[in-house]
């Protein structure tokens, strides 16, 4: 699971559970699009190596 959010008013952060069940984040995108898209990829790993 992950998912993106504003942490300011021009930046965004995807946040994601990590395989031990951790929250994880990366900051630093610019775009709410950018952010989903890395959400989704961070996704598609997770489900390829589950």
């Amino acid at each position: 699971m992950a998912w993106a959010e504003q942490i300011g008013k021009q930046s965004r952060r995807v946040r994601y559970r990590s395989g031990d069940g951790h929250t994880a984040s990366i900051s630093g995108f610019t775009t709410q699009r950018a952010a989903d898209n890395y959400a989704a990829d961070i996704e598609t790993d997770q489900r390829r190596n589950a």
